[in-house]
């Protein structure tokens, strides 16, 4: 655990159990190949259930077998737990973020603008909400509130839904370096470098630079999986052009904080290529919507958009396609 020195860490280990290195490795892995078989089996266990059992079988193997003084098992425990609140908390806020942006009729609202700004421009669908969007609502909530917000959104605009998530999903990972305010580096390195800022800004900056060439490289394939290869190169302007206003400011940022890179960075990209949708920057011409892409044509006036420009002047229902 993170509040735990590194010499009491090592005070605390052991150097493994009577059965030999063959029993060690096989019971210290029980707890894991349990809760693959609960959660893999035709009817499987609840979370709820198999994790708590999981930790129980972990607590009696290093009590009874390694020896181990259950005082200080247990305050490992404690120690283990307190620190889950960490991401629990943000968790706890990526829910609360969907829940409020469906119920308060927000998505529905989000849906009519950025079909209007897109103008049935299946490029500029995908980089406007399922890049540029998404990257923002990564910096401020992570833990796949992207996904969860953008999808139903592409879909409802007539985006196939399997293509959907898994194109929504690989763009994730683009801004998930840095996660929800910088989850990833300081929980995820703070203790292996004693939450030393300086080496913090350095593992970054770095991660950033290689996000930032990945994404330049990476996205226009990407979106190929939603929109028609010649439909993408024909707009790679465009798409090259969001993608820089996206990763370009988190890169900028991330030389000095690591806490805020894809916040900034998604705010800029949403910004930008809304004004590059709007002037029809890099955009080509949108063709006629592939069949074969999942994408149907659609019509200028159809009633589900009614029903969305309804909800979005005030009704306050959820978003049309929103999860519940």
């Amino acid at each position: 655990s993170a509040s735990i020195p590194a010499a009491r860490m090592e005070e605390l280990s052991v150097g493994g159990g009577p059965g030999g290195p063959v029993a060690d490795v096989f019971l210290c892995a029980l707890p894991v190949f349990f809760l693959l078989y609960a959660t893999l089996k035709k009817h499987p266990l609840p979370t709820t259930a198999s994790l708590p059992v999981s930790a129980a079988i972990l607590f009696v193997v290093r009590t009874a077998y390694l020896s181990l003084d259950p005082l200080e098992t247990t305050a490992l425990v404690i120690s283990g737990v307190l620190g889950a609140l960490t991401p629990i908390s943000i968790v706890a806020g990526a829910i609360f973020l969907f829940e409020s942006m469906a119920s308060s009729g927000c998505l529905a609202w989000m849906n009519t603008a950025m079909k209007r700004l897109a103008g049935h421009h299946p490029v500029a669908e995908v980089m406007l909400i399922g890049w540029a969007f998404a990257y923002l609502i990564e910096g401020a909530s992570g833990f796949g509130t992207p996904a969860a917000l953008a999808s139903p959104m592409l879909m409802h605009l007539g985006h196939p839904p399997l293509q959907t998530v898994v194109c929504l999903l690989l763009m994730n990972t683009f801004a998930t370096v840095f996660g929800a305010v910088g989850t990833p580096i300081w929980f995820g390195f703070g203790a292996a470098l004693d939450d030393d800022d300086d080496a913090l800004v350095g593992v970054g900056w770095r991660a950033a630079l290689a996000v930032a060439v990945s994404a330049v490289l990476l996205v226009p394939v990407v979106v190929s999986i939603l929109v028609p290869r010649k439909e993408v190169l024909a707009s790679l302007p465009f798409v090259l052009a969001s993608t820089t206003a996206a990763a370009g400011p988190a890169l900028a940022v991330s030389f000095f904080s690591y806490d805020f890179p894809t916040l900034i960075g998604g705010g800029v990209g949403v910004a930008v290529t809304a004004l590059l949708v709007h002037r029809r920057v890099g955009l080509a011409p949108p063709r006629q919507r592939s069949l074969g892409h999942g994408m149907a044509e659609t019509p200028s006036a159809s009633p589900e958009d009614k029903e969305g420009e309804t909800r979005a002047h005030g009704s306050g229902a959820p978003a049309a396609g929103a999860p519940n």
